[in-house]
């Protein structure tokens, strides 16, 4: 089906952000870094507008594009086979899978960032498939198990020697990702002839719309899912002046509050960033996120905030008293309810005896 012009700089002037304009002209690869991205945080979206016209030619092959592929493939291509035609690459290009690499290596390897090797093979995982993606979003198709092989191989090989001789893991890969995911997307790439791209845009008409939507959709909801393993493992939070891993506070944060207030929520927030700025609108929020369990510890020892420390060990020993299972020998939850008292004392005591120290007081004993 021929690829309009004038629908195309529709699609790019309305949702160019989403790629969506690279899904209409067969561009799957395209499609997906730029959705992932947001066309590249703007970057991308402003350079289609004067790359769309060679884009819609390329979707249609025309006979002008052909023409210039042809030329592009003899320049480079040795006499005798112009089907072992190499790319020369260019900066552009270049610059776009150093990014892309970076990108994709730091959302899929920040699922297991603390994890040494694991670590290091899914960063290279990400690398690879990055690199992958950005040079082959055109006419240029390259060997993806050789560029995984590669940047793997001296990821993993280099984070045990580095382990070997200083104990401790390589926590900085991009280097030893970017040499060999160049080197082997180098070797292997080559060229897409006219009759090659034929068979590209055959093949992918007779997935059809669906089949293809279908596709891209469980790649980004895969791409979601490596983003959230990622904010998890690796976000923080500013609470009372202390940096709180999210990981390390997740059970808290899911029961939080703020997710049966979140109009509310966010009508304070908004007012905070107006009237105080940024820092405290976020610093505001986060006490509201009760990322540490102080207000659920409060209600589950009956308490209301604010309570001191010794108001808090009463409460503690009367409910512990109370729930103990060896009182509650036929009561199949009395020692899970025990269980949560005792959390919840353990987390009120930590965070006024913090607060106190703070302060320069003595916490009371």
């Amino acid at each position: 089906m021929t690829k309009s012009l004038l629908v195309t700089y529709f699609l790019w002037f309305f949702a160019g952000w989403t790629g969506i304009h690279h899904f209409y002209l067969g561009r799957d690869n395209q499609f997906l870094l730029w959705f992932q991205t947001f066309a590249c945080f703007g970057i991308g979206w402003f350079r289609d507008l004067f790359r769309i016209p060679d884009y819609v030619a390329q979707a249609n092959l025309d006979a002008n594009f052909k023409r210039r592929i042809k030329h592009e493939i003899l320049a480079v291509a040795p006499k005798e086979n112009t089907k072992d035609a190499r790319p020369t690459g260019t900066w552009t290009r270049l610059l776009g899978q150093l990014f892309f690499g970076y990108w994709y290596a730091i959302i899929v390897g920040g699922v297991m960032e603390d994890y040494g090797l694991p670590y290091s093979f899914l960063f290279a995982t990400g690398f690879s498939l990055g690199w992958y993606t950005a040079g082959t979003a055109g006419y240029v198709s390259a060997d993806l198990r050789r560029v995984f092989s590669y940047t793997a191989g001296c990821c993993i090989a280099g984070s045990i020697l580095h382990l070997l001789v200083y104990g401790t893991h390589l926590e900085n890969l991009t280097l030893l990702s970017a040499v060999p995911a160049y080197l082997a997307f180098r070797s292997s790439a080559r060229f897409m002839d006219a009759e090659q791209q034929q068979e590209a845009v055959n093949k992918r008409e007779s997935r059809g719309f669906c089949r293809r939507g279908f596709r891209n959709a469980m790649i980004h909801g895969l791409f979601l899912v490596c983003v959230t393993g990622s904010f998890i493992q690796n976000a923080k939070l500013e609470v009372e002046g202390e940096t709180l891993k999210v990981k390390d506070h997740l059970k808290n944060l899911l029961n939080s509050p703020i997710w049966g207030e979140a109009a509310d929520v966010f009508q304070e927030f908004r007012g905070h960033w107006q009237e105080e700025g940024w820092e405290q609108a976020w610093a505001h929020m986060a006490s509201r996120v009760d990322i540490e369990g102080e207000g659920q510890a409060y209600q589950i020892l009956g308490l209301e905030k604010g309570a001191s420390l010794r108001e808090v060990k009463s409460a503690y020993r009367h409910l512990a008293g109370k729930w103990h299972p060896d009182k509650n020998p036929n009561n199949p939850d009395a020692e899970a309810k025990f269980r949560e008292i005792a959390d919840a004392y353990n987390t009120l005591k930590n965070i006024l005896k913090r607060r106190k120290h703070s302060s320069g007081q003595e916490p009371e004993l």
